[in-house]
């Protein structure tokens, strides 16, 4: 979600090996692009659709939103993601609420305020060709439009 930051962005990475496999497959991920959000409360977006081919089972979801610039005092971001996906076994939808983020109680806002939220998620795929359908619900009524992304891990092969 820094797609067009001017700034000097950073990304971090932690890595964990081990020496002795698993057993288990290699766990893919596949992420969204940003999503614009609105001022207006209950809003709806559609998020971008997640297409496999190569899917076997799920990891993890994953979403994240961001508002960036100054959010007037009392003002929060809360919003409910909902991902669909027909050849999930054995539920073919989930819906979760993703953590409030909330500005101060003062006359003067917080810079920016973000959110990730990270979710195991077990479920089969019934066929390695999977589309990942995704809707964004955002409550609350904002000086400043959040971005929101989301995104999946899972076994594939």
């Amino acid at each position: 979600m820094t797609d067009a930051n001017a700034a000097d962005a950073q990304a971090f990475l932690t890595m964990v090996f081990s020496t002795k496999r698993s057993g288990k497959g290699h766990i893919f991920g596949k992420f969204s692009r940003e999503i614009a959000g609105s001022t207006t409360a209950a809003y709806v977006a559609n998020g971008t659709d997640i297409t496999l081919s190569n899917a076997k089972k799920m990891y993890e979801i994953v979403a994240a939103a961001v508002c960036a610039g100054v959010v007037t005092a009392d003002n929060e971001l809360a919003s409910i993601t909902t991902m669909k996906c027909s050849v999930w076994d054995p539920i073919q939808s989930t819906k979760f609420f993703n953590a409030p983020i909330h500005a101060i109680e003062a006359t003067s806002g917080v810079a920016t305020v973000k959110q990730i939220m990270r979710l195991p998620f077990d479920a089969d795929f019934t066929s390695k060709q999977a589309t990942i359908e995704t809707t964004i619900e955002q409550y609350d009524a904002l000086t400043v439009a959040p971005q929101y992304a989301h995104g999946i891990r899972y076994y594939g092969g």
